[in-house]
Order: structure tokens, then sequence, then C-alpha cells
């Protein structure tokens, strides 16, 4: 894919925006930046394929622990990156708790300091409730590949507040995009 997309005068978004991606899974972040440019440079909207969730996941894989990669990732595809407090407040209040019955609220997120573990891209699993007017979540994060370094925020029947549930996160993980359907 690489050869054949590299040196085509026509390749098109799709097929730059895939490269892209592939370039992000091999941690090559100079490559994936470069194609990122470049799918932008071809079609505007490559932008929007770059802000999917899936797609931004396998984007900041190549970024690491390293805060600064992951904002000037943000900045090519046109999003703040990581997630601020209160965009994740925003979001998660927003959510219609009655369509998403027995469905997690997710998220993907990183490790802000690079563990033993290769796999350092996690999926925050929340759920939420309405009580007395405020939306209260509990929860936990979860390696995305294999799933082993798993860390609850909250304990089974704990429910906290959104903002406090992101200062809990925020300690070990950058959030990085709503995990839409």
């Amino acid at each position: 894919m690489e050869e054949t997309v590299l040196h085509s005068e026509a390749a098109g978004r799709e097929e730059l925006v895939n490269l892209a991606c592939m370039y992000g899974c091999a941690v090559r972040y100079e490559d994936m930046i470069r194609t990122i440019e470049r799918a932008i440079k071809v079609d505007e909207n490559a932008r929007d394929d770059f802000q999917e969730a899936k797609r931004l996941s396998l984007l900041v894989y190549a970024c690491g622990s390293n805060r600064h990669l992951i904002e000037k990732l943000g900045k090519k595809v046109g999003r703040d990156l990581p997630l601020s407090k209160a965009e994740f407040v925003r979001i998660i209040s927003r959510v219609d708790l009655q369509s998403r019955r027995g469905r997690f609220i997710e998220f993907f997120a990183v490790r802000r300091q690079q563990s033993s573990s290769t796999d350092y891209v996690y999926i925050i699993k929340m759920s939420a409730d309405e009580a007395q007017g405020q939306r209260l979540v509990n929860g936990t994060y979860l390696t995305v590949i294999k799933g082993e370094d798993k860390q609850d925020v909250t304990s089974i029947n704990e429910k906290i507040t959104i903002e406090e549930f992101y200062d809990r996160v925020d300690k070990e993980l950058f959030v990085i995009c709503f995990s839409e359907e």
C-alpha cells in the first residue's frame, strides 16, 4: 500500500487517510504527519476522517505518551488534543442516557507515562445516571488490545461527578476522544 499510494500522483483522500493510519499503527510518526498533510492538501475534508474516533486512536498510537506530539497531531487534524476537562464534561453531559441503556459511554485515551507494557492506548468505559438533577458516573479503563492493564476509577457502587471522574483519570491518562457509535 505504501509504495502504491506514495508514488502515485492520483492518490486520493481515502488511500492517504488509510496510509496515515497504517503509519500510526507502525509508530512512524513523521511519515504519518507527512501523509496527513498530503491527504488534507488533496481534500480538506480528510480532517473529518482523521477526527473519527477509531482512526484518531490509531494515529495517536504513534505519539506514545508524548504530550507535545499529541498536541501537534491535534493541530494537524483540527482538534484540540488531549481533551480538556470542560470538553469531557460537555460530551458526557450531552449523551442521551435513554438511548444508551445497558451500553457504556466510551472514550479513547493514552497513558501519560510509558509503562513496561507496549500497549498504551486505553478505552475508558463509563456508566452514568441522573441523580437530583446531576449526572453521576462510574467506570474503569483498560488497554484496548489485550485488556490486561485494567484500572477501576470508582468502586462498583460508587458514583461521582463527571469532573471528579476526569480528575482521577487525568492523573494517569490523556483523554483523546469520545468513541462514538
